[in-house]
């Protein structure tokens, strides 16, 4: 490891060992930040639930995160107990408790950083692309609760240890090939909110909303027992405005009509795409489709940066009328400059989806 690398990674340790993390968290100590959530999750929930809970450590503490190479782990005592619900009557669902489950992840975070500070990790390679700017935005509007959420994880491919190549000496990649010849993206989807790519301006839409008056999703709920009835909207049984989304354990009482089963699709990448736009039902009530790049053109007309065309679709959809709950992500997948110099006349056909499943 250079010097000046290695001095900054132990500045970094050093301020996260003295301000945010100086002892190791007793079992019914609060935590140091507010607490991602309060009631049991599923194992299948725990890598992201810890993943987001080390960056908005991060981030609220105003430290700038180390990525290293995975290999880099303290060793794991197998003697060690390391299960905050190991109690847990094996016959019984795998639900784990929130708090204490996120203690435990402070605490492993803690020992990771007191091993690093004797052994510093190995630095991470130099990223071989283009990491893409996401603008996002979020506001509760006219509805008396949030009940919108994002992430968005810029540096997932070094969290996952998901390598697209690697720079050789002379500055050129290296790009393995033996699993995947394109470049591709690829979407899953619950739920009514949306994703479309736009091409060299030429909007492709990515998904099919999981809404109940879609045929498909109509007979399967009728199928499975189900109604699907208009009151107000389509609903599931009267009541749900979605055929499918994320049902938490305490609202299995949807199960099995509202599925939680997500939809997913790959789509080629072909290097001439602008960015990809997701947004929930509040935008999309009141914004057309192909309205978007002329949208986005004209925030960046004001916010060349790219960083507020977020907030700028967010405020029109407010001001077009919508009262509900209103989420937009806009992931430049080229620099938002450069689209705004070319203006926003399609000039490519829309790529076709490769493959699509269940």
């Amino acid at each position: 490891m250079a010097e000046e690398e290695e001095e900054e990674v132990g500045v970094f340790l050093r301020r996260l060992l003295e301000e945010v993390l100086p002892v190791a968290l007793g079992l019914e100590e609060p935590l140091p930040l507010q607490p991602l959530s309060r009631g049991p999750i599923g194992p299948q929930e725990v890598q992201g639930e810890s993943l987001e809970l080390g960056i908005r450590l991060l981030t609220l503490c105003d430290l700038s995160p180390f990525h290293c190479l995975p290999e880099t782990r303290i060793p794991q005592d197998p003697d060690k107990d390391q299960d905050p619900n190991q109690d847990q009557d094996p016959g019984q669902a795998q639900l784990l408790q929130s708090e204490p489950l996120q203690r435990f992840f402070l605490n492993t975070l803690r020992e990771v950083a007191v091993a690093w500070q004797h052994t510093p990790p190995n630095p991470s390679p130099s990223p071989a692309s283009f990491v893409p700017l996401c603008s996002a935005h979020a506001i509760r509007n006219t509805r008396r609760k949030m009940e919108d959420k994002h992430v968005a994880i810029p540096y997932f491919n070094q969290l996952f240890n998901l390598q697209e190549g690697t720079l050789n000496q002379d500055g050129t990649l290296n790009q393995d090939r033996t699993l995947n010849q394109d470049r591709t993206l690829s979407v899953a989807w619950l739920g009514d909110s949306q994703a479309l790519l736009v091409s060299q301006g030429a909007v492709v839409p990515l998904m099919d909303p999981h809404k109940p008056e879609r045929e498909d999703e109509r007979s399967r709920v009728e199928a499975l027992g189900g109604c699907v009835t208009f009151v107000g909207c389509w609903r599931v049984n009267g009541t749900y405005a979605v055929s499918r989304a994320i049902v938490s354990p305490g609202q299995s009482l949807w199960k099995p009509y509202v599925s939680g089963e997500a939809d997913c699709a790959t789509w080629p990448l072909g290097g001439g795409e602008d960015y990809v736009l997701l947004a929930c039902d509040g935008f999309f009530d009141v914004v057309g489709v192909a309205e978007v790049p002329a949208l986005v053109l004209s925030a960046l007309g004001e916010e060349p940066s790219g960083e507020g065309v977020a907030q700028k679709l967010v405020s029109h959809a407010r001001e077009a009328g919508s009262s509900d709950n209103i989420t937009v992500m806009v992931v430049f997948l080229r620099p938002p400059r450069h689209i705004l110099a070319r203006g926003g006349v399609a000039t490519a056909a829309a790529p076709k989806m490769r493959q699509s499943s269940e």
